[in-house]
Formats: C-alpha cells, sequence, structure tokens
C-alpha cells in the first residue's frame, strides 16, 4: 500500500499486540509461577460470569418493567377529572366538551368507592369502580383482562360485579 510523504503508519496494531502480550503473560505460567496462571484464570472466568449474569438480570428486569407498564397503562386511564369535592356536577356536559377538545381520543365516566364483600363467614374490603360498559370499552383494555364475557356480564339493575 502506497502512504503519502512524511505519513506514519497506524500505531494501533502495536498497541493491540503489547496488550495481548501482558495479558497472555500471567495466564501462561512459568515452572514458578503456576499459582499466579491459576489466580489469573479463576479471576478473567469470575468476570465473565459476573457479566453474563449481569445482563440475563437487566434483559430480563426490562423485559418485566415494559410488560407490566402496558398492562397498567392498558386499564388506568392517561387523565381523570374530577371536581372539588371529588364529584363532578354535570358530568354529561363535561364529558361532551371533552370528548371534542384536541387530542383526546375517547371520554368514559366512572364512580369509585370502597366496599366490603360479604361471602358466608368471610369479609373483604374491595375497592368499587362502577363504568359504563360501552364508554369503558373505547378508553381501556379491561375488558380483556377480565374472564368470561366481560362487559357483556354487566347489565342495568342486574347487580352484578366482576371481580379482578
Amino acid at each position: 500500500m502506497n502512504r503519502p510523504a512524511g505519513e506514519k503508519p497506524a500505531e494501533g496494531g502495536k498497541a493491540a499486540r503489547w496488550g495481548a502480550w501482558i495479558g497472555l503473560r500471567y495466564l501462561r505460567a512459568r515452572k514458578g509461577d503456576r499459582f499466579v496462571g491459576f489466580i489469573s484464570v479463576i479471576a478473567m472466568a469470575g468476570i465473565a460470569l459476573g457479566v453474563a449474569v449481569l445482563i440475563t438480570v437487566l434483559s430480563v428486569m426490562n423485559g418485566f418493567e415494559r410488560d407490566l407498564s402496558r398492562r397498567i397503562l392498558d386499564i388506568v386511564a392517561h387523565a381523570t377529572l374530577e371536581g372539588i369535592d371529588g364529584r363532578i356536577a354535570g358530568w354529561r356536559d363535561v364529558s361532551e366538551r371533552t370528548s371534542h377538545a384536541a387530542g383526546v381520543v375517547a371520554v368514559a365516566p366512572y364512580v369509585e368507592g370502597r366496599a366490603m364483600l360479604v361471602a358466608g363467614e368471610r369479609s373483604a374490603a374491595v375497592d368499587l369502580r362502577a363504568v359504563l360498559p360501552e364508554s369503558e370499552r373505547r378508553v381501556s383494555a379491561l375488558e380483556s383482562h377480565v374472564s368470561g364475557r366481560g362487559f357483556d356480564e354487566l347489565a342495568p339493575g342486574g347487580w352484578r360485579i366482576l371481580l379482578g
């Protein structure tokens, strides 16, 4: 290969050879230094194993975090409007106005509260959320996380609930 006059050859090759020579010098043991070679091999194996475990754990955690956030965003609203005392008087008007605002895809009203479920001798405190099924289908994927017929189980005045 022809180089212009005055240009020096790349030094990267020499540095790589010196680094490899120094690294291999401690792997190859002389007669009296076998212990140093053994310790070097154990140390490099430990570092390699540690890096492999770290990469595996980070990959699993990233996948878990992505899946968890996707599932949460499927059922939790991106924005919620509440009145000062928790209620909105004239919620139908507010729903109509906000559904036409820029960037709003859909609007669904709900009522939230706490209750006690009792079955025989057992009881449990629960958070209740009453929804209008036809509106809720437009804003969340909650129905896909419910077994059975989903929102089709609910009927006005039917006193049915979906447990989750």
